[in-house]
């Protein structure tokens, strides 16, 4: 099963950029510093068919503001690049604030009342680009962003109404890719400076 899943996906650079680029916008850099053939191959068939439109539930610009939103908790300035060149590209009249405002909500106390987290799915979801399930996803993207991860059950309370359990899976699943990213951005940084 793993060969028909990785058949015709390139395991080295450049190609493994240029298929990225052609399959989803974006070239994601840092895997021209892997060497390992199958975890190229098997990262890149990730990235391929986590990034398609056909599939996602819960959109590609929004999965690319959830990875901003990571990035944001996490203090990574390489993943929160790639996460705004990502939203960009996938919704090209981005609203210029977006970015700007999804950042500055990631760096923000989580909230935990009922009250508190209506309020602030309405001012994500004010944004002309974002709907109610964006800014649930957004929001709890933000929760399971930190480590260790702080979704309660008000935040679940909140948020199950208006994500299907296939998007709350999408999503946790694109945090886990980021996180595994993370880590190898970390690696990698830690080897070119020793």
């Amino acid at each position: 099963i793993e060969n028909h899943w990785v058949k015709g996906v390139p395991d080295r650079w450049p190609e493994v950029g240029e298929f990225l680029l052609n399959h989803t916008g974006h070239n994601f850099p840092l895997l021209s510093k892997l060497s390992h053939k199958r975890a190229i191959r098997a990262l890149v068939t990730i990235l391929r068919d986590n990034l398609d439109p056909k599939t996602t539930e819960i959109g590609l610009t929004t999965k690319s503001l959830a990875g901003l939103v990571f990035s944001v908790v996490v203090g990574n300035k390489i993943l929160k690049e790639e996460a705004q060149l990502m939203a960009t590209h996938y919704c090209a009249q981005l609203d210029e604030n977006l970015l700007e405002d999804i950042e500055q909500f990631a760096k923000k106390a989580l909230v935990e009342d009922c009250d508190e987290i209506k309020k602030s799915l309405e001012e994500i979801s004010s944004h002309p680009d974002l709907s109610r399930e964006d800014a649930a996803c957004i929001h709890l993207a933000r929760a399971a962003s930190t480590s260790p991860a702080q979704i309660s059950k008000t935040i679940l309370s909140e948020i199950t109404p208006i994500l299907k359990p296939a998007q709350i899976i999408e999503l946790m699943v694109w945090l886990s890719i980021q996180q595994l990213m993370h880590r190898l951005n970390c690696f990698y940084n830690a080897v070119d400076t020793a």
